[in-house]
């Protein structure tokens, strides 16, 4: 029997890409223990954490595949963030005030883990905090870059946009144990404290807002954990519209009295959760920002006492903002 062509309506829930249909849905089931299966790499919102669907997004129809294809793929033309060699560009005039400018000086910057050599081919100063010192991804730690107000407010926002329980939903798996939330981009735009906090990361990270993902607002209770995961997700470098998670901007919000401590087993480095600062890495590679450092996996501890408050942001290469718009992302990264 022969069949004609046809076109199939459906909701921005699927999304057909080279033929397949790939669910978008908010309960997509994804472990950690196998970040690269079909089940996750086929998902936008793979490793997504928890929140509610956004109601603000577009309610749109997609009325055939190439529709799907038009808005969530790369716009012919455009260009990412990243190009080989500006990972490290960076990274070293954040920790060395390489370019001269003096930006980041107020933030103490430490590179608690790099590489063993630097863009212009020199070695890097020794390290002694780490378990591979010949060579190890960047990590690097930020003093004082929330002040404990904003800390405080971003804590009440958390609590504004309903914390759920990571546990609860189906893409969990036991994975993360501690509560989320979502603050998007209808959370934000209109409240300036908020709106703050998101410019001085795209101004760190020397992106534009549109490439950050929305506020994942975090709080781990005694005994909650996220076991050992990547950031990396492998469909975004297939041609999507929002790029891949070039680097992850995580925050600490509150002081945690034991345990909760942010650890990264590749390096060895351990960082322990002080309000206000922050810790950021990238999760691709400097000679191609669309290949995955399977060197920055990394687990946040049980809390053993205490409480502890976060919260984490992805730069993406491209622009997420129109992606998430066009229905393109199910969650919120």
């Amino acid at each position: 029997m022969k069949f004609g062509l046809f076109v199939t309506i459906i909701s921005c829930s699927y999304l057909f890409f080279g033929g397949q249909c790939i669910d978008t849905k908010e309960d997509t089931t994804c472990s950690t223990n196998h970040p690269d299966s079909a089940t996750c790499t086929n998902s936008p919102d793979y490793h997504s954490g928890s929140g509610k669907p956004d109601s603000k997004r577009k309610d749109q129809t997609i009325t055939s595949n190439q529709d799907a294809k038009d808005i969530c793929v790369i716009t012919p033309g455009s260009k990412p963030a990243w190009k080989a060699g500006d990972l490290n560009t960076l990274f070293e005039n954040i920790v060395e005030d390489a370019n001269g400018s003096g930006e980041y000086l107020t933030y103490n910057p430490k590179a608690q883990s790099r590489p063993k050599i630097k863009a212009d081919g020199s070695p890097s100063p020794p390290r002694t905090n780490t378990i591979n010192t010949d060579d190890s991804p960047w990590l690097v730690s930020l003093e004082n870059f929330l002040t404990d107000e904003e800390a405080d407010y971003l804590i009440e926002v958390g609590k504004r946009q309903q914390y759920q329980l990571s546990e609860q939903r189906k893409d969990s798996l036991g994975t993360r144990t501690s509560y989320s939330a979502w603050c998007r981009r209808d959370c934000w735009k209109d409240d300036a404290t908020v709106s703050s906090v998101v410019d001085r990361i795209a101004k760190v990270t020397k992106v534009e807002t549109k490439q950050l993902s929305n506020l994942q607002l975090l709080r781990y209770e005694e005994g909650q954990k996220f076991k050992q995961h990547t950031d990396f997700a492998a469909f975004l470098s297939r041609g999507r519209a929002q790029g891949q998670r070039l680097m992850t901007f995580l925050i600490y919000l509150s002081d945690v009295e034991e345990g909760g401590e942010t650890s990264f087993p590749y390096s060895g480095v351990t960082i322990q959760p002080r309000k206000g600062h922050a810790v950021l890495w990238p999760n691709v590679m400097n000679d191609d920002p669309d290949a995955k450092e399977i060197r920055a996996d990394h687990m946040s501890l049980p809390v053993l006492k205490g409480v502890k408050h976060a919260v984490s942001i992805y730069i993406h290469a491209r622009d997420f903002e129109m992606a998430h718009e066009n229905g393109c992302v199910a969650q919120g990264r």
